[in-house]
Formats: C-alpha cells, structure tokens, sequence
C-alpha cells in the first residue's frame, strides 16, 4: 500500500511541470508573436539588413534611401579613373561618367523582407532570417561621357606627323626634326575603362597608342647628302697627247658637330666647308715634261749590206716608238708598240740570231732598239716586267745589259713606275767625226732613247757593274784551201765566249754611294769561229805520207 502511494505522487509532480512548461509555452509564444507583429507592422526595415553595404535595419525607407545615397555620394563618385601615357598623366572621377545608382528597389527590397505571406509565415521567415542580408543598388553611366574623356584625352596626347627635312643650299644646310604622328588607339581604351567602372577599380588605366615616325636625321645622313671629295686635276691621255683637265674643289660638314647639334636642337643650320684638292692643274702643267730622267746611246755601222739594212730596220721601229707618252703605272710591250716587222711595213733582211745560229732574217738589227732602250730604263731604275739576253753576246752595249725581242715569242716590258706622265724620245742620227765637215763619208749611226718627265728622283744615280761567274771558250773550225799557202789563215766567221755574267746596280745619293742590288742574270752561249787556212789539212797530209 505504501508503495504505490509514492509513485502516485511521482506521476502528479511531472503532470505538474509538464503544464507548467505547456502554459509557460504559451504565454511566452503569445507576447513574442505579439511583438512579432507589432515589430512586422512597424514601418521599420528588419534588422542586420545592408544596402550597398549600408546598414539599414531599423530605419525607415525614407532613411534608409537618404543614409545609403549620402554614403555612396561619398564613397563612389570620387573613384578616381587614372590614365598614363609616358610622362603624361591625367585622372578623372566616378562622377564624371554621370554615373547612378538606383536604390529604390535595393530599399524596397529590404524593406518587404519579412513583410511577405500570411502571419505566420512572415513570423517563421522573421524567425529564421536572423543572418545579414545585402542588397546592392542598381548602377549605370553615361556612356558619351566616356568619349568625351578619350576625346580630352586625344586632344592632349595625339598629334599630327611633323615630318623632317635637310635643304642644301650652296653655303648652308638647313635641317629640321621632325616629330612623328600619334594616335590613341580608341577601343582598348573604351573598354579599359568600362571594366573599371564596372569594378569600381582606382588603377592606373594605360593608355595605348600608335605612330608614325617622320624620316630619320643623322649626321652621317647629313654628311652623306652634302659631302663631296676634292677632285686633283689629273691627265688624260689621247694618242700620245697629254691634256690638264683641271681641279675641282670639294665640300663637306663637321660630321661630330652635326651629331652635337642633333642632340640639343630640332632646328638648326650647318655652314658647308669648302674641300680643297691637293693638286692644281697649274702645278701639273709646271711640273709637265720638265725634266730629262735619262739619255741611251749606241752606236751602229751603215757600211756594209747587212749594217745598211739593219740601219733601216733601226730606223723603223725608233719611229713607232718616239714621242710615245706612258701614263703613271702604264706598261710599255716592245712587241706591242713596234708591231710584226714585215717586208711591208719596209723592214729588210739583216743577220739575226735563231736557233743557235747567226742567219738572214726579216728585221734584223731590231734588238738593239731595244737593248738600248733597255738601257735607258736601267738608268732612271724604272721597274722591268721581262727582260731576257741573246743567244750570243752583242757589241752595241756591255755584257749582262742587252734586251732581246723577237714578235711572238720574246718581249721586252716595262712600267712608268712613276707618278707623272713619262714621253719616250727617240733619234737616230748620223754620227760626224767633224761636225763642220758636210764632205764627211758617214759610216755609222747612232740611235739615242731620251726619257722626257718629272724628276721624282733628285740626286739619285745609278751605275751598273758586271761579276763574270763563268766564260765558256768557243770551238775553232778550220777549212783548209790548198790554193793558200800555208802562212794564209782567213777568218770567215768570228766566234763568241759564252758566259753567266750577273749585272749589278749602284745606287749613289750625289757622290755617295748608298745600296747595291743585283738586276740580272744572263747566259750567253759561245759561238763557233770558222777559219780558212792556206794548204792541206793535217788529215789529208797524213792520208798523203801513208
């Protein structure tokens, strides 16, 4: 009985907190629904609502609209929009794109907030809503403002091309820098700064642009434009003619002075410097001719035949050569200048040299033309391309300084290593033992190379010497005539040595000797003697006594 006396009591005490609880529910819900509704029926937006980032729970919708265009009237229309270009720089702001923003329905927005539905569902959305909400306002710009900034933006940055120009005038030059075209490139720049209004961006916005460059001035263009060399008067040669074509002078700039200026001035003028030449054609018709560089002479017979043929055989080639003029570094070719000697061109026979022998040939007697303008050339040392000796040793010059030719297959060269034109004289004169003796029988000539120029050479000689290294005797063939008698010898062809002689030249400064230099080697073969002898031969004799 006991027992169940006490849970009875139990079960009462939880039936009586349990309706505690139930009427403490109750009372509890009826004064918060109540304040609920009051709260929903104020003209108030509910709490930890944001407009624009504005806070406006609380406030009325009037309030909230002033409080939010107050704050974005500070914030948002002093967002600088900065642009650079260079050096250049330039910022607007936010409110110059007449840019808006439209709040009311950001505040209508926020102000329905819980204000939508029966009772109890605006107390169930009240209840559960208790985290921030944001609305943001509607913004937009003027679109022509923008381009009225890029068009301000154009008129300070782009220009038209400036173009350069160098004017040459006889005693000036006038030169201006130009300056190359710019252009803003319009779109990118539009669009740059539509995204940072867009995102509300303070950056730098860069600006993007085209040129046009004008024509590049550079001393050396300059130079090149104005500049010209001097021109020396110089010869030209026509047919052994020399004429003078006279100076010219040239002109020029200070190029390192030009490329100074360049680097201070945009306009500035040059003064042309006159170039002077270094030689005047009055110096070269002064120095024209005027010296005798050197002077040849050999001696020939016109006695016999064969010496009177070879006198005009001399003759003939002297005259193709004399007053020949070579210019500076011209070369002289005997064959050349003297041509085929041909019975039609009046050349006779004379003796001359071939294969070993001494026999009768078209043009004999040429070679000491030019063994003796060999010699002439060794005298002012002008420089010798080929030169080769005889076969046998001549008597019209010494031994090692003779010059054998034969066209087609030995020449005699040389160059007017000179600086001046050089004229080649040549004479061929009788030679007068008594020069007042008109009665006088002429048995020989002389033929004389004189060398016309301009002395580059004062006080310089030459002289030449002979080393003999080798003399080879000549072979003796005797014929024997039994109708001589034994004392008679007659010598019908005289032989010649043979030799390697080296010439040598001497080279003196007035009397002082200052050099010494090998010229030439020649080799000379000997040449048979034959011989007559009165009686009979030693052999015959012998043939005789057995």
């Amino acid at each position: 009985m006991k027992t169940r006396v006490k849970n009875i009591k139990k079960g009462n005490i939880t039936g009586i907190i349990l309706i505690l609880v139930i009427v403490t529910l109750c009372i509890v819900s009826y004064f918060g629904l109540s304040y609920i509704d009051k709260k929903l029926a104020d003209d108030t937006i509910r709490d930890h609502v944001y407009v624009d980032n504005v806070y406006v729970g609380g406030l009325t919708k009037e309030q909230a609209t002033s409080k939010v265009y107050n704050y974005n009237s500070d914030i948002y229309d002093n967002i600088p929009l900065n642009f650079i270009w260079g050096d250049y720089e330039r910022t607007f702001v936010l409110a110059d794109t007449s840019y808006t923003y439209d709040n009311e329905l950001a505040i209508n927005n926020a102000y329905q907030l819980g204000r939508v539905g029966n009772k109890l569902q605006r107390v169930i959305n009240y209840l559960i809503k208790s985290t921030p909400v944001y609305y943001s306002s509607i913004t937009s710009y003027d679109h022509t403002k923008i381009t009225e900034i890029v068009r301000l933006l154009k008129n300070d940055i782009e220009r038209e091309i400036d173009n350069s120009f160098i004017d040459v005038y006889p005693d000036r030059v006038i030169i201006h820098v130009g300056s190359s075209e710019i252009k803003i490139v319009e779109q990118p720049l539009i669009k740059s700064i539509e995204q940072h209004i867009h995102s509300l961006d303070s950056s730098i916005i860069k600006i993007e642009n085209t040129e046009q460059f004008p024509f590049i001035i550079t001393s050396k263009r300059i130079y090149n434009l104005v500049h010209s060399d001097a021109i020396n008067a110089f010869y030209t040669y026509n047919e052994n003619n020399v004429s003078i074509v006279k100076e010219k002078y040239g002109q020029t700039v200070n190029k390192k002075y030009v490329a100074e200026l360049l680097t201070k001035y945009n306009d500035f003028t040059v003064v042309i410097e006159s170039v002077n030449p270094t030689i005047y054609a009055s110096e070269l018709q002064e120095k024209l001719f005027k010296d005798e560089l050197a002077i040849y002479e050999t001696i020939f017979s016109i006695v016999s035949e064969n010496s009177f043929n070879r006198s005009i055989n001399i003759a003939l080639a002297a005259s193709e050569i004399n007053g020949l003029v070579l210019a500076p570094g011209e070369m002289f070719s005997f064959n050349e200048v003297v041509g085929e000697r041909s019975a039609e061109k009046g050349y006779q026979v004379a003796h001359v040299y071939s294969n070993g022998e001494i026999i009768d040939g078209i043009g004999g007697g040429i070679c000491q033309v030019s063994s003796t303008l060999y010699n002439a050339v060794l005298d002012y040392n002008l420089d010798i391309i080929y030169r080769s000796n005889h076969q046998f040793t001549v008597g019209y010059v010494p031994l090692g300084q003779d010059a054998a030719v034969s066209y087609g297959t030995k020449d005699f060269e040389f160059v007017n290593s000179t600086s001046w034109p050089l004229k080649i004289q040549v004479e061929v004169n009788d030679v007068r033992i008594d020069e007042e003796d008109e009665d006088e029988e002429i048995t020989s000539q002389a033929i004389t190379f004189t060398f016309i120029g301009t002395d580059e050479t004062t006080n310089i000689s030459y002289t030449y010497y002979q080393e003999i290294i080798e003399e080879r005797p000549f072979v003796i063939e005797i014929e024997y005539d039994e109708t001589k008698p034994d004392d008679y010898i007659e010598i019908t062809q005289y032989g010649k040595l043979g030799y390697h002689i080296i010439t040598y030249r001497e080279i003196y400064n007035q009397e002082v000797k200052i050099g010494e230099e090998k010229v030439s080697d020649s080799y000379y073969r000997p040449y048979t003697q034959i011989e007559i002898h009165g009686g009979i031969s030693p052999v015959d004799e012998e043939v005789l006594s057995n």
